[in-house]
């Protein structure tokens, strides 16, 4: 994803900003897994999606964790979806999380 930010205005001390955000596609052959734990009173939930290049869902999955710190429920989360997604034959991977980006 990029953006770019565009100036106008008539003065200087009058500005206006515009962001523009691409999305760009992965190179064939890459699926991404997205993933994100949800914390609540020491109780840990996570989520992932597994997708391909063209951003076809390939897998999705919930699992709950159980009393834990945040670090370790993401530590788990993110050895488990690794997992998942080379067992269904995915090797070459983009990860990304909410505190980690691969």
């Amino acid at each position: 994803m990029s953006v770019d930010t565009y100036f106008m205005g008539a003065s200087s001390s009058l500005h206006t900003s515009i962001h523009y955000v691409r999305w760009h596609s992965h190179p064939p052959g890459l699926a991404k897994l997205n993933f994100d734990v949800l914390l609540i009173n020491f109780s840990a939930t996570d989520v992932f999606i597994l997708q391909d290049w063209v951003d076809r869902l390939l897998k999705a999955v919930a699992t709950y964790y159980g009393v834990t710190t945040i670090l370790v429920a993401e530590a788990r989360l993110l050895r488990d979806e690794v997992y998942v997604a080379m067992q269904a034959g995915y090797h070459n991977l983009s990860v990304e999380g909410d505190k980690i980006v691969i």
